[in-house]
């Protein structure tokens, strides 16, 4: 599997892959890659992790993707996005109150 995230689905489009019988993911560090990026390896492998019941596993040790994502952000000179999956600053920050605000206030889109 080789995907662009042109429109933002690299990743599903990898695990979509995977599941159907690809044997090789080709992932980037931060998704890093021509275009709009390509597949990011933290997030495959935090799927992979997360997601046992899919059967597919790897060897890579999740603990050590923060710093590996930092490194190569040094050595690109390419900020990772705050709000970047996994790696970015605010990944697992949360504001108290905003989701469910938004929430009650946002119209419900129901089918007819």
């Amino acid at each position: 599997m080789h995907c662009h995230n042109d429109l933002g689905l690299a990743t599903a489009n990898t695990i979509s892959g995977l599941i159907c019988g690809a044997r090789q993911a080709e992932v980037t560090i931060n998704g890093i890659g021509e275009r709009a990026g390509n597949t990011s390896l933290e997030e495959v492998a935090m799927i992979l992790k997360t997601h046992g019941d899919l059967g597919l596993h790897t060897n890579i040790k999740s603990e050590r993707l923060f710093d590996l994502s930092q490194l190569v952000s040094k050595m690109m000179r390419m900020p990772v996005q705050a709000n970047k999956a996994i790696v970015g600053k605010n990944a697992f920050a949360h504001s108290s109150g905003y989701i469910k605000t938004d929430s009650l206030s946002t119209p419900r889109i129901t089918r007819s």
